[in-house]
């Protein structure tokens, strides 16, 4: 027998067998769902997409409408007028002061690394930079960042001390 030949009394003989086993009503059930469950999820990935969506729309409307209530505030009009013609956004003010709270309670939380110390800096200054090929071209820039900083040796503070230039 050739391999195509092969292959075909292979593929036939799955079919029986799997026929043997799986009635066509049970087949065709089971396609079916298949077909549901890929809608399903679809429908649910989309439901949750347009949630997120409606979510930031809601938050860009609650934040602008508490910015006109504040302009309006800043500009004189009174708190107790705007309440008494339902023009104050109670719902909106305490939506975003709760937001404001909770992402002002997770950068709280966030770990916050050390800055280095000045022996560190002193360090990491003294680790000799890969030179370039043409010096020259680079100088000026050199010269200017070290009038501004000063040198490892000798550090400044953001161009308080002006830093002599070696000829």
């Amino acid at each position: 027998m050739t391999k195509k030949r092969e292959s075909a009394v292979v593929d036939d003989a799955l079919a029986a067998y799997r026929k043997a086993l799986i009635d066509d009503d049970v087949e065709e059930r089971i396609a079916e769902l298949a077909v549901m469950v890929g809608e399903w999820q679809g429908k649910r990935d989309e439901r949750r997409e347009t949630i997120e969506r409606l979510r930031r729309e809601e938050e860009a409307a609650e934040d602008a409408v508490v910015a006109a209530y504040e302009a309006a505030r800043n500009a004189g009009a009174k708190v107790t007028t705007l309440e008494r013609i339902k023009l104050k956004p109670t719902d909106a003010i305490n939506a975003v002061s709760r937001r404001a709270a909770r992402d002002k309670s997770r950068a709280v939380s966030a770990p916050v690394s050390t800055p280095p110390t000045d022996s560190e800096r002193v360090k990491a200054a003294k680790v000799p930079l890969t030179q370039p090929e043409d010096k020259s071209a680079h100088g000026e820039l050199l010269d200017s960042m070290v009038r501004q900083y000063g040198t490892a040796e000798n550090p400044t503070q953001a161009g308080s001390v002006p830093v002599e230039q070696s000829a």
